[in-house]
């Protein structure tokens, strides 16, 4: 049998892991965020997740929101395709030649027709034209058919905490489709380096926590802030529900040549 890429080193870790792997519609889909300081393997931890279930279920789609402005996150995956909304124009560059990279991309206009371009086995990566319409594709693809998991990284660019005006009431719909993401088949795993970042009407919806390396424990999980302090990197403690915890690891998914970087050139910096 495959090792996989979450590894387990404590027994209840591993009905952890069967969660987080669950498929079973009568129980519905979950939101996993997952806490660390730059560095600490965030995006590995995601990245593992993500092969695990390719390999459990070759036939879900996994979705995968990246950044503007920042590196590139999905291409330390071994497959992957990049689906453009129409409207979006869009630019990718090796940050270390600063030289402009020729990167195929998909465009689509509508869900439906990103859930017909969009294939298994790969990280489908993801980017529209505004922060909001995140929101959007969360709800299209909870009343979608079947189980989809999407990857959401540095998720307080689409619920940010200092928020007013539209956002402000983005960030309460938002915090209403996670409470909801049980009741259809889709799973969120966010991550974020500083919780604080993030509106707390939707971190108060999240339902599993992982801490990596220098994050700081959420006030009623049962795991000790001592105990995440003595972490390693490629190591994590895990909540579900406040009751069930337990340690493991994951491995490293190191960045790829050329290190990439998106921009949107319809709202250049």
């Amino acid at each position: 049998m495959r090792e996989r890429r979450i590894n387990l080193t404590v027994k209840i870790g591993k009905e952890l892991e069967q969660r987080i792997m669950l498929r079973d519609s009568s129980i519905g889909g979950m939101v996993l965020e997952c806490l660390g300081v730059q560095g600490s393997g965030k995006t590995s931890f995601m990245l593992s997740i993500a092969e695990d279930i390719i390999n459990d279920y070759p036939d879900e789609l996994i979705f995968w929101r990246d950044s503007y402005y920042s590196q590139c996150q999905f291409n330390r995956f071994k497959n992957w395709m990049i689906h453009v909304e129409d409207g979006v124009e869009i630019q990718f560059k090796d940050i270390d030649k600063g030289i402009i990279v020729d990167v195929p991309i998909s465009k689509f206009s509508g869900f439906n027709e990103l859930i017909q371009n969009a294939k298994p086995g790969m990280l489908n990566v993801v980017y529209l034209k505004s922060n909001y319409d995140y929101l959007t594709m969360i709800r299209f693809l909870r009343l979608y058919k079947g189980f989809q998991t999407f990857f959401i990284d540095e998720y307080e660019d689409i619920a940010p905490l200092r928020a007013s005006g539209k956002q402000w009431k983005k960030n309460e719909e938002l915090s209403n489709e996670f409470k909801h993401i049980r009741r259809g088949l889709v799973n969120l795993i966010c991550n974020t380096q500083n919780p604080s970042d993030v509106d707390w009407r939707v971190r108060s919806k999240i339902m599993c926590h992982a801490y990596l390396y220098g994050s700081k424990v959420d006030g009623q999980s049962p795991i000790e802030q001592g105990a995440v302090n003595r972490l390693k990197i490629g190591q994590w403690y895990m909540d579900y529900g406040y009751a069930l915890f337990g340690k493991g690891s994951f491995d490293s998914f190191p960045p790829t040549i050329p290190v990439l970087i998106a921009t949107d050139l319809n709202n250049m910096i």
